[in-house]
This record gives structure tokens, C-alpha cells and sequence, in this order.
């Protein structure tokens, strides 16, 4: 009784923890949004300061990696790093926001970028499980959380059947029937 008791619920534990999975996956997305525009803004500043000098933005980096001086230098690091960075964005947040409900933890995976994962967990704000995919997760979250209880009281269970074959096998030593 106690461990049926126990496997619904961790079952609903693990199933409620679960069906939040397409509610974090959004509001990661949504600052993956945010972090893509910021640096589209700093990009289109880049092409702006490159426009001005008649280059392209290509030329600007490369100009300013080329430079004698090592803060021209460090600075086309950093604005060829910021195009690179945008680049990997805007094609995260592409596969993230096109992502069908089903591919959208493998596209997470894909992208998964901690930072970013850690700051979306600090704002992170529940949501009912209220469409067909938090449904989803939450009934495979109630499966896995009945399998762990299942298996993590396998060894308790093997331990009980040998104790009670040892109780038993005590019980009729010496003992015969005829």
C-alpha cells in the first residue's frame, strides 16, 4: 500500500516538474530573443562605424585587427567575436522558435547555452501545463517518476526476498514430515 502510495506521488512529482519543461523551454527562448537583438544592435553599430569609413564590415575587423596598436587590435577581436556570437544566436533562436513541440528539447540541447540557462532558472516563472505538449511532458515526467520508484526500491525488495527464503529454510531445518 505505502509503496503504491509513493510511486503516484512521486509519479505526480516528477510528472508536474516535467510538464514545466515546455514553459522554461519558451522563457528561455524568449530571453534567446532578447540576447539575439541586443547584439544585432551592436552589430548594426559596427556596420554603421565601417560605413562611415567606406569599408564594409569585413574590412573594419579586419582593418582593426591589423592595427600596430594592441587596443585596435583587442577591439576587432571583440567586434568579430560579436558578429560570430550573433550568427550563432539569431540560428539558435531560428531552430528554437521553428522547432515543432516535439523537437523543441532537442533543439535546447542542441543550443543549450548555461549561461543563458542559468539567468532564464533565476527569472523562471511556473505555468499551469495547460496545452496538449505540457500534458505530454507531464505524463512521460509521471512514467519516469514511476520507473525510479520501481527501481530504486529493487534492491530492497531482493534484500526482503532473501531474508524471508532464509526465515523459511531456518523454519524446516531438522523438520521431517515422514
Amino acid at each position: 500500500m505505502l509503496r503504491r502510495v509513493l510511486i503516484i506521488v512521486v509519479g505526480l512529482a516528477v510528472g508536474a516538474g516535467a510538464a514545466q519543461a515546455p514553459e522554461f523551454i519558451q522563457q528561455y527562448t524568449q530571453r534567446l530573443g532578447g540576447w539575439r537583438d541586443a547584439y544585432y544592435a551592436d552589430v548594426l553599430e559596427l556596420d554603421e562605424r565601417a560605413g562611415n569609413l567606406g569599408q564594409t564590415r569585413d574590412e573594419y575587423i579586419a582593418a582593426l585587427r591589423a592595427n600596430e596598436e594592441p587596443e585596435a587590435r583587442q577591439e576587432g577581436e571583440h567586434w568579430a567575436m560579436r558578429v560570430v556570437y550573433l550568427d550563432a544566436l539569431e540560428k539558435a533562436y531560428g531552430d528554437l522558435a521553428g522547432a515543432a513541440p516535439w523537437m523543441r528539447v532537442p533543439a535546447f540541447a542542441q543550443h543549450y547555452n548555461v549561461e543563458l540557462a542559468r539567468r532564464t532558472w533565476k527569472d523562471f516563472k511556473p505555468a499551469v501545463p495547460a496545452t496538449p505538449e505540457g500534458a505530454a511532458y507531464g505524463g512521460v515526467g509521471f512514467l519516469f517518476g514511476w520507473l525510479a520508484v520501481i527501481l530504486a526500491g529493487m534492491p530492497y525488495r531482493v534484500w526482503q526476498d532473501r531474508r524471508r527464503g532464509a526465515a523459511r529454510k531456518k523454519k524446516f531445518d531438522g523438520f521431517d514430515p515422514v
